[in-house]
């Protein structure tokens, strides 16, 4: 059984990746990412859902992430 979640109250650290398609779009789930703290979990998060939306071809979402991590390293590189 699925567990369910409150979006307004949603921590993408607690929820299953697997959950997401159901949850949020791919352009709400940037916005819950860009609430996260910037953080060493947060990055290694972003990674392992980067890979499992690879892996199950959502590339939607992954393109999503990968620009977050893309833009985070450009603008950690500029300082």
């Amino acid at each position: 059984m699925k567990k369910k979640y409150n979006i307004r109250e949603l921590n993408l650290q607690e929820v299953h990746v697997e959950d997401l398609f159901q949850l949020v779009d791919p352009w709400a789930l940037k916005v819950l990412l860009l609430l996260e703290d910037d953080n060493e979990d947060t990055e290694i998060m972003m990674e392992n859902m980067l890979s499992y939306f690879v892996e199950v071809e959502q590339y939607e979402y992954a393109i999503v992430i990968r620009d977050l991590v893309i833009g985070k390293n450009e603008k950690a590189n500029r300082f």
